[in-house]
């Protein structure tokens, strides 16, 4: 039996780009994945947002031993030097977690991959997190990180980070060399595939900011200005509520600037945190495609 064809509906093997031989792994994490977070951004009885995300797990929690902690015009931030190569430039990566939970302390392993295959320093960023710190302090402090990076430089990010990293190169639009933007949000009001379902995390970021705002581009990248921004790689998987996002920023995206759009068969959210063949698949991708882009500018 094909277990590909039997899993994947017709538009999902036509959308699909790669993972096809792996789609029924993925789309069993998928299944896993929605069922298992319904309630992740409901704050538990007697924990305090702090608390929560230090008892979340989402990321991997095992700190690379020559990476370091540094502060950057007043944000935190992890830095991972390249150790085999010289360094050739910046990557500035923004985690994920719906704006509220997540770590910048969680992707070291994945970080120093990237650090020794591209000769690139990475830096993720601990940005202030809602509901303690409400929209823009987010993005604020993404902003003057990248204002801090100096020679070459990239941006990426996932979920909530994507969308954090489509708002920084709106607003500092010039000298980057690319964007690596998987399963993103943005459009915070939600597209079809989206719905209602990011209501909860997005009404911590904007706060008291009235629902029939949530579209206006300094919320969501969706509707802003893309004058100027550079090559992109866009990545989402076919059970992603996010996939409408994806589909439609990587189309409004590709109007102004080189876009490569890599859609992985039966793949749900987060699927590069989970133990899958895509996962390596993807994350192997980013490495050659980030080193395309600092190797073009060299």
């Amino acid at each position: 039996m094909d277990t590909t064809t039997s899993i994947l509906t017709p538009a999902e093997s036509a959308l699909a780009t790669f993972g096809h031989n792996s789609a029924a792994l993925s789309a069993e994490h998928a299944a896993q994945w929605t069922s298992s977070t319904g309630n992740l951004y409901h704050l538990p009885d007697g924990l305090t947002w702090p608390q929560y995300r230090a008892s979340s797990s989402i990321g991997d929690p095992t700190l690379d031993p020559d990476g370091r902690d540094e502060v950057v015009d007043g944000v935190p931030v992890r830095i991972i030097e390249p150790l085999t190569r010289p360094t050739r430039g910046t990557y500035l990566y923004l985690h994920g977690g719906g704006w509220c939970l997540g770590s910048h302390r969680t992707t070291d392993s994945r970080l120093r991959a990237i650090a020794e295959h591209t000769g690139l320093r990475a830096i993720s960023v601990g940005y202030r997190q809602p509901p303690e710190h409400p929209f823009p302090a987010c993005l604020d402090d993404c902003v003057a990180v990248a204002d801090a990076t100096r020679g070459p430089r990239l941006i990426g990010g996932d979920s909530a980070g994507a969308h954090l990293a489509a708002l920084v190169l709106q607003r500092r639009p010039a000298s980057w060399l690319g964007a690596l933007l998987t399963f993103g949000v943005y459009d915070l009001a939600g597209t079809p595939s989206a719905g209602s379902r990011l209501d909860t995390p997005v009404s911590m970021l904007l706060a008291d900011t009235p629902r029939e705002r949530w579209r206006e581009p300094q919320f969501s990248p969706l509707f802003g200005d893309l004058t100027g921004m550079p090559p992109a790689l866009f990545t989402v998987g076919t059970r992603d509520t996010l996939l409408d996002d994806t589909l439609w920023m990587a189309d409004r995206w590709r109007q102004v600037a080189a876009v490569r759009l890599e859609i992985v068969a039966g793949a749900g959210h987060a699927f590069t945190l989970a133990d899958l063949p895509v996962r390596y698949e993807t994350e192997a991708l980013y490495r050659e495609w980030l080193t395309e882009r600092i190797e073009a500018a060299h």
